[in-house]
């Protein structure tokens, strides 16, 4: 698996959407930084109404511009020997870039940015979780009474699908998560929410830079198994969590990087990590935008009888497994009924629809 080669596709081989014909529309939350933003900006210029979930609308006004920028100049040099198209035809070729203004570490925030979503569309074709959730964090309590990552990384992203499950499965729409080969590290998921918090509060120990992944594992396994109990109960939508491998980000590991001495090794154990398992952020966007963008071109056509399980893709899109723990239809049920009573008990989920 580790020197496995993954194809990607190129640009010009994903499928397009005139924007004047097609009115496809998509969520990505932190769709402003890293992976999010190629895969917004991607979107975008294959004829798809974006809207960029993030919290700064300064930081959003800032991508926006990026993103037209870019976009411009990327499709002006691959034309050079045509001259007739300016730059108002190009961006009449693109589609367009909205601003949700959402903070996933408050869940009133998100409960009212679904309501304003709602008001201004009527049908979502892909909601896409870019996994720019807290990442690596030191233990905290959020004023939701959930620990960081569990809120940030799971417990968020499911309140949006509550909200937005009904304008997602009218078009028979897509929901793509990207997930992590650490969810491998949970192998016994605890099983109602005061579980959840005692294994967190028991994972919040020395040395943190280990330990707090176990923490992201958790959400991880957790999202896997609350969408494959969402594809039984919503088969019309398509579901997918996807590890696209591992983006090093070298700001999280600056504090042990900078130690005297020890901090060499550790620089040289990242640098190893990233060579083994790393993926830049342009390849890691085509592994989600391969499935995004194919899944827009098809209509669901299937029944309740013929259920398909939530898929687990690797790099590239390729179609793998997830772990044992995620893929047991008894622990994912028993996942999927505290989620929603914990969400219920906060008075975000009043009677499902699911």
């Amino acid at each position: 698996m580790i020197f496995t080669k993954y194809t990607y596709p190129s640009w010009e081989e994903l499928p397009y959407f005139n924007p004047e014909t097609e009115n496809k529309v998509a969520i990505v939350l932190h769709g402003d930084k890293k992976c999010g933003y190629h895969i917004s900006k991607h979107l975008f210029k294959h004829g798809v109404k974006v809207y960029i979930a993030c919290r700064s609308t300064i930081s959003f006004e800032m991508v926006k511009q990026k993103i037209l920028s870019e976009s411009v100049e990327e499709e002006t040099k691959k034309s050079k020997s045509t001259n007739s198209k300016t730059i108002t035809d190009y961006v009449k070729s693109f589609g367009q870039i909205k601003h949700l203004c959402i903070d996933l570490t408050d869940l009133e925030n998100v409960y009212n940015s679904c309501l304003y979503f709602k008001e201004k569309e009527k049908h979502l074709d892909l909601l896409i979780d870019s996994g720019g959730g807290y990442i690596a964090s030191s233990h905290f309590t959020t004023k939701d009474g959930y620990e960081i990552q569990l809120q940030t990384n799971y417990v968020a992203q499911v309140l949006i699908i509550f909200q937005l499950i009904d304008l997602i499965d009218s078009c028979s729409g897509s929901i793509l998560s990207i997930s992590s080969f650490l969810h491998f590290l949970i192998t016994n998921p605890p099983k109602n929410e005061k579980e959840w918090s005692d294994e967190l509060s028991s994972l919040n120990r020395w040395p943190n830079f280990i330990f707090c992944w176990f923490r992201f594992a958790m959400a991880k396994t957790f999202m896997i198994q609350f969408l494959t109990i969402l594809s039984i109960k919503r088969p019309n939508i398509n579901y997918c969590n996807i590890n696209v491998g591992i983006l090093m980000d070298p700001s999280i590991y600056i504090h042990l990087t900078r130690l005297p001495i020890i901090g060499i090794g550790f620089w040289l154990f990242f640098q190893m990590i990233e060579f083994l398992f790393g993926v830049d952020e342009i390849k890691s966007s085509k592994s989600v935008l391969k499935i995004a963008l194919n899944s827009l071109g098809k209509k669901s056509t299937t029944i309740a009888s013929d259920t398909k399980l939530a898929k687990y893709c690797n790099r590239g899109g390729e179609v793998s497994k997830s772990s044992s723990a995620s893929r047991d239809l008894d622990c994912s049920t028993v996942t999927w009924i505290e989620t929603v009573h914990s969400l219920r008990d906060r008075g975000y989920v009043s009677v499902s629809k699911l």
